[in-house]
């Protein structure tokens, strides 16, 4: 069963029931929580497991993980994140207890992973840091400015969320070329001659449009994207006790020397001392 943690034992001040972090996040075991926890990756990127699936995390994801859902960190790269703790009664306090109808923030709604836009990154980046900075200087009024800046990450959460799950909206990132080619490398990641030229081919745009418009969204090149998830798919693999010749057939590498050397230098460990770590 995995370890239950509580808001104290994530560093948080006793009776402290909003609290924002920094951290530098790598493998953690499978573990749920007692309070809402909203992680927004800062930079880097690692593996993340939830009960439905396991994910790549990129700069500018963010995603809610509701009181009793699990969730672990896979892998030996690390990721620099912010974390935002916050209890059920901070959260029932907020607007009268009206915020907690918004989408994404109830266990009613599915768990999702978003991948903010530029300006929800910058957004979302300056609500967090005054929260840190409310929270260390307590200044007068600081609990005040507290919860009224967890209201606004909130309910920016809560737009993003459902700019993705309601369909017919043209503001969604999810909409663009850039979603059509995370659909395309999702689905043929195995295939070895899969490139940025062919995915820009299909989608109707030119590699180079294509490429820029993949880093203004995900904040790394569409081919760096391609190659972290393969290697993020692999990694699955790996700790789901697949053999390393068998995972690197399956995300398109057709040489296992080759595979093991690029699966080292970008997860800093060999194949088969990953597995072992992780499994």
């Amino acid at each position: 069963m995995p370890k239950e943690l509580r808001l104290c034992d994530q560093g948080a001040p006793e009776g402290l029931d909003i609290v924002v972090r920094e951290a530098s996040q790598s493998a953690m075991e499978a573990h749920s929580h007692g309070f809402y926890e909203l992680v927004y990756v800062k930079s880097g990127f690692c593996l993340h497991e939830t009960e439905k699936k396991t994910e790549l995390l990129l700069e500018g994801d963010c995603f809610l993980m509701r009181p009793g859902e699990w969730h672990r960190y896979i892998g030996s790269y690390t990721a620099e994140i912010y974390n935002c703790l916050f209890s059920a009664e901070a959260l029932n306090a907020l607007s009268g207890g009206a915020i907690v109808a918004l989408p994404g923030l109830t266990g009613i709604t599915p768990y999702l992973k978003l991948h903010l836009d530029i300006n929800e990154q910058k957004r979302e980046l300056r609500i967090l840091k005054s929260i840190l900075y409310e929270q260390q200087h307590r200044e007068l009024g600081w609990e005040s400015k507290i919860k009224s800046q967890l209201t606004n990450l909130l309910v920016d959460y809560a737009r993003a969320y459902a700019r993705v799950t309601q369909p017919g909206d043209g503001h969604s990132a999810y909409t663009t070329y850039v979603a059509r080619a995370l659909t395309m490398i999702a689905e043929r990641y195995r295939e070895p001659g899969l490139t940025v030229a062919a995915i820009a081919g299909e989608v109707g745009v030119t590699p180079d449009y294509l490429s820029r418009q993949f880093r203004l969204l995900c904040g790394i090149g569409a081919q760096e994207y391609i190659r972290r998830f393969r290697f993020s798919k692999a990694a699955e693999l790996l700790v789901g006790g697949i053999g390393v010749y068998d995972s690197c057939r399956a995300v398109g590498f057709a040489n296992i020397s080759h595979f093991s050397r690029e699966f080292k230098k970008e997860l800093g460990v060999a194949p088969t001392q990953y597995a072992k770590i992780n499994m």
